[in-house]
């Protein structure tokens, strides 16, 4: 089944379900948690959600970090995708975001 997703801004309401998502990955041992809400702080940065339109209303599937190092050069970090999404090429879908976000940034 293809899901059918939106990008936007990830907000403080978000954090509940980023909680829920990194427990599912890397054994619960992930360190997403420990730094989103000095993610959230840093305007230096897009921090986005993946919004699955589909099944459950505006639920977070997905989210990950750009951080623009230069006018060439960019960074992704904090991709994740909770694990019942995964194997949909929603992560590729991240990456094009990211690499078209950097392009127009």
């Amino acid at each position: 089944m293809i899901v059918q997703i939106i990008f936007r801004e990830l907000n403080l309401e978000d954090i509940p379900r980023i909680y829920e998502i990194s427990s599912k990955i890397w054994d619960g041992d992930d360190y997403v948690p420990n730094i989103i809400e000095e993610w959230l702080e840093d305007k230096k940065c897009y921090n986005y959600a993946v919004i699955n339109k589909d099944g459950i209303k505006n639920q977070l599937i997905a989210f990950g970090r750009i951080k623009i190092l230069s006018s060439d050069l960019f960074w992704f970090e904090g991709g994740r995708v909770d694990p019942e999404y995964q194997k949909q090429g929603i992560g590729k879908k991240m990456m094009d975001f990211s690499l078209n976000y950097a392009k127009e940034h």
